[in-house]
C-alpha cells in the first residue's frame, strides 16, 4: 500500500524527472524555447489561470482547460491527470516556471514574483542597477530577479539545486545569453562565492530577496520563506558575507547592495532591527532603510495588512495562511507557536513589523 509520504516522494521524483526532461529538451533544440514559451503564455494569459494564481485554489496544481495547448505540455512531462504541475509567472516582460505552493516545504522553490518586482523597481529607481556592470542575486530562486536585468553579467546564487535548475530552464525559455547569466550553488551562511570575472567590474550590485518570514521553529515554514525567529537571520548572514566579499575585490571596485525583507522594530521611534544590525556590521553611515509601498504580507495569495503593522497581529496573520497550513488543527498549533513568538518580540520592545529595502553603500 502506498502511504501519503510515499505519494509525496513519488510526486517529488516526477517533478525532478520533468525538470530534467525540459532542460534536456531546451538544450538539445533551443528553437523549441519559443514554441514552449508560447504554449505557457497561452495558459498563463487566461482569466481562469489568473483567478487560480491569486487565490486559495493554488493550493493544488492548476486544472488545464480543453483549449489549453495540452499536447505539448504533456510531451514535456509537465502535466498529470489534466493538471499542470508547475507555476507560471509572467513578470518583467519575461516568463518563469517555478514550484507551486503544494510542493513539500523542505525543497520548494519560491512560487511568487511580487517581491522580485518590488526589488527590481527599487533597484532601477535608485539608479544603482543602471550603474552596475555586475549583478549578484543572492537567494535567486527560479531567477525572478536576476533574469529581469540586462547588465554585462548576472550571477544567480542559491542553496537549493532545484532553484538553480529552474533558473537555467527560465534562462533558456527567455533565450538569454549563457555567458551573461550564470548560476552558482551557494550557501550565504558560509559566505559568498567570488565569481570568476573575465575583467574587473567597476561596480557590483548585490540584490537579495532571501527568506524573511519570522518563524518560531524550523519546519513550520517552507525553506523558501523561513527567516528565523526575527525574520532577519539570512539577511544578517548576507551582510557578513558581503563585508568579507567586498574586501576580496580589487581596490576601487564600487560595491552596493539592496536587500528586501521584513523587520521587527518600533514604528513610533522608527527603529528597525535589520537596519540596526546592518549599521553595526557596516557602519550606520552606509545604511538606509526604505519602507516598501506594498502592503505588509502575502496571505492566501494576496497582499494585506498595513505596512507597518502591530507585530502580534502580523504574526498571527502568517499563522493563519491556509495555503501554507491547510489543515485547521495544524493552523491552531502554528498559531500557538506564533503567539509565543509575538510575546517574545513584545518583551524586547519590538511592537511592530515592517517591510522594506535595506540600501547599502558597502565600498
Amino acid at each position: 500500500m502506498i502511504t501519503i509520504d510515499d505519494s509525496r516522494e513519488l510526486d517529488t521524483h516526477r517533478r525532478q524527472d520533468a525538470m530534467g526532461h525540459v532542460l534536456a529538451s531546451l538544450r538539445d533544440a533551443p528553437r523549441r524555447a519559443r514554441m514552449f514559451r508560447e504554449a505557457l503564455e497561452a495558459v498563463a494569459g487566461t482569466r481562469r489561470y489568473l483567478h487560480w494564481s491569486q487565490g486559495t485554489g493554488q493550493s493544488e496544481p492548476y486544472v488545464l482547460d480543453s483549449d489549453d495547448p495540452v499536447d505539448l505540455l504533456y510531451q514535456l512531462g509537465l502535466c498529470q491527470s489534466g493538471r499542470f504541475m508547475m507555476r507560471i509567472n509572467q513578470h518583467a516582460s519575461r516568463l518563469f516556471l517555478t514550484d507551486g505552493v503544494w510542493v513539500p516545504k523542505p525543497s520548494r522553490v519560491f512560487p511568487f514574483c511580487d517581491e522580485s518586482a518590488s526589488l527590481i523597481d527599487f533597484a532601477h529607481e535608485s539608479g544603482w542597477a543602471r550603474q552596475a556592470d555586475c549583478i549578484l542575486d543572492v537567494g535567486s530562486g527560479c531567477g525572478h530577479t536576476a533574469l529581469a536585468f540586462d547588465r554585462p553579467r548576472q550571477f544567480l546564487l542559491d542553496i537549493n539545486p532545484r532553484a538553480l535548475a529552474y533558473a537555467e530552464i527560465n534562462r533558456l525559455l527567455n533565450e538569454l545569453d549563457p555567458q551573461r547569466y550564470l548560476v552558482r550553488l551557494n550557501d550565504i551562511r558560509s559566505g559568498l562565492v567570488l565569481p570568476a570575472f573575465e575583467s574587473r567590474p567597476n561596480s557590483v550590485l548585490l540584490l537579495a530577496n532571501l527568506p524573511f518570514a519570522p518563524c518560531p521553529a524550523r519546519g513550520l515554514m517552507p525553506l523558501d520563506s523561513d527567516g528565523g525567529p526575527s525574520g532577519i537571520d539570512l539577511q544578517v548572514a548576507a551582510l557578513r558575507a558581503l563585508k568579507t566579499f567586498s574586501r576580496q575585490l580589487p581596490s576601487g571596485t564600487r560595491v552596493r547592495a539592496i536587500l528586501l525583507g521584513l523587520s521587527p522594530g518600533n514604528a513610533a521611534t522608527g527603529s528597525w532591527l535589520l537596519e540596526q544590525a546592518a549599521g553595526l556590521l557596516l557602519g550606520p553611515e552606509r545604511v538606509e532603510w526604505h519602507r516598501c509601498n506594498d502592503q505588509l504580507l502575502r496571505i492566501d495569495g494576496r497582499r494585506g495588512l498595513p505596512n507597518p503593522s502591530p507585530v502580534d497581529k502580523a504574526l498571527l496573520a502568517i499563522a493563519g495562511c491556509t495555503l501554507e497550513n491547510p489543515d485547521r488543527a495544524q493552523r491552531r498549533r502554528v498559531a500557538g507557536a506564533y503567539e509565543r513568538l509575538a510575546a517574545a518580540h513584545l518583551k524586547k520592545g519590538h511592537t511592530d513589523l515592517t517591510y522594506g529595502f535595506l540600501k547599502l553603500r558597502v565600498a
